[in-house]
């Protein structure tokens, strides 16, 4: 029987990258967003992508339909930390 592998380095995954493309904490939560459309949509072809809204219910991209089944991502991104404040509206949008 094989043993799990274990990776005990850090990831190699810098989510500072929207940063730095955007060049400001807005244009990287855009930029964000448009990776998670983009990975969802290459995955399940008929995702939808919700534009940035107070009345959008939190959903961000969503595969289905809203009145019947659906899955939704949700982006939330935190390049510096998460403290108890981002903890919080992690937890706010389940």
């Amino acid at each position: 029987m094989a043993s799990p592998v274990v990776i005990s380095r850090k990831s190699q995954i810098d989510f500072r990258v929207h940063l730095i493309r955007a060049g400001n904490d807005d244009g990287a939560r855009t930029d964000f967003h448009r990776m998670l459309s983009a990975l969802v949509g290459a995955k399940h072809p008929t995702a939808t992508d919700m534009r940035a809204d107070p009345g959008d219910w939190g959903i961000d991209v969503y595969v289905g339909s809203l009145i019947d089944r659906v899955s939704i991502w949700q982006s939330k991104y935190f390049y510096k930390e998460i403290g108890d404040s981002q903890k919080a509206q992690i937890r706010e949008s389940f």
